[in-house]
């Protein structure tokens, strides 16, 4: 980047944060249950799918920046006011709809708010599709949006259905695809989630804190790494498995766990007479050499479930070869 004249903050995330917080008390790690684990903060009692309310909080440096955003209402990169009954259009999904580290004028759903769509994003990084069943369950049925788009990564979901599925400190995200009725109606414990989080920020900003100036290894950091399943729950050894051998196609397991979730959300959807549509997004080793990756099973799943699709990789990057 110096090479290039390109600015590039060098900055790590805890020198970032730092700097951040300095004279400002409303500053907080950008944090959920699913973060706590790494820490053995979580607490059964409490579940947190968004993060802390109407914060100052950072993404992470992927563009020579750390983007800066304000939480709404529920802990999401979203502004103000968008949780309104029958809004025009959700965005569920992981870091791509999120905004992970793009400002908070660049996501997705900002682009479409722009285009005077009323779209509210419910997104977290490293999120899977049963995560995001629960984001469905709790954020967006309540509003019972018009229309919902549902966005598939094929760079990790895979993955992260794997771990959501299997490690037993997620087992609760199995009730909201186990049982039709299953909600803890986050939307209206936000005070609750607030308190809990707030001080959970603080407890590992201290750990942390404290690791670097042990000289611990930083490596291991929650403010050098992503905040993610992947870098919370150790399984850094399935994590090099799986890129080194990632498998062809989805397993018969969770290609049928796969279509339960889908067909989960699609019956949710439509029971207050909304519409989902499904969005495949390549990853960047699909594009590089043409592989389509696990994209034949899983568009075949939605379309057996008479679901809309759009597929990215053919509408972009067939037609810019």
């Amino acid at each position: 980047a110096k090479s290039m004249n390109i600015d590039f903050d060098t900055r790590t995330k805890f020198e970032f944060f730092e700097d951040l917080k300095k004279g400002n008390n409303n500053v907080y790690l950008y944090i959920n249950t699913v973060s706590l684990n790494n820490y053995n903060l979580a607490d059964e009692n409490i579940i947190s799918l968004g993060s802390i309310s109407n914060i100052t909080t950072m993404l992470n440096n992927e563009s020579g920046y750390y983007p800066i955003i304000t939480t709404d209402e529920h802990g999401f990169n979203n502004p103000k006011g968008l949780y309104k009954k029958n809004i025009n259009t959700i965005l569920i999904g992981d870091s791509f709809v999120e905004g992970d580290g793009v400002k908070q004028g660049e996501t997705i759903g900002a682009y479409l708010r722009n285009l005077n769509t009323e779209t509210l994003s419910i997104a977290k990084g490293g999120f899977g599709p049963l995560s995001e069943l629960a984001l469905l369950i709790e954020y967006a049925k309540p509003l019972e949006p018009k229309n919902v788009f549902w966005f598939y990564y094929d760079g990790n979901d895979y993955l992260d259905l794997i771990i959501e599925y299997s490690d037993k400190r997620f087992s609760f995200l199995k009730n909201y695809l186990s049982y039709e009725n299953y909600s803890n109606n986050l939307l209206y414990k936000q005070e609750e989630i607030d308190n809990y989080l707030k001080n959970a920020s603080k407890e590992i900003y201290n750990i942390e804190r404290n690791k670097i100036i042990q000289n611990s290894n930083k490596s291991k950091s929650f403010f050098i790494n992503k905040n993610s399943l992947l870098k919370f729950i150790k399984l850094s050894r399935l994590k090099q498995i799986y890129h080194y051998y990632k498998p062809t196609k989805l397993s018969s397991e969770y290609e049928e766990v796969f279509e339960q979730i889908i067909t989960r959300a699609n019956k949710e959807v439509n029971s207050w007479g909304g519409n989902l549509f499904f969005v495949y997004l390549p990853s960047y080793t699909n594009v590089i050499t043409g592989s389509s990756g696990y994209k034949d099973q899983v568009l075949k799943i939605v379309e057996n479930l008479n679901i809309k699709y759009l597929d990215i990789y053919d509408l972009i990057f067939i037609n810019h070869e």
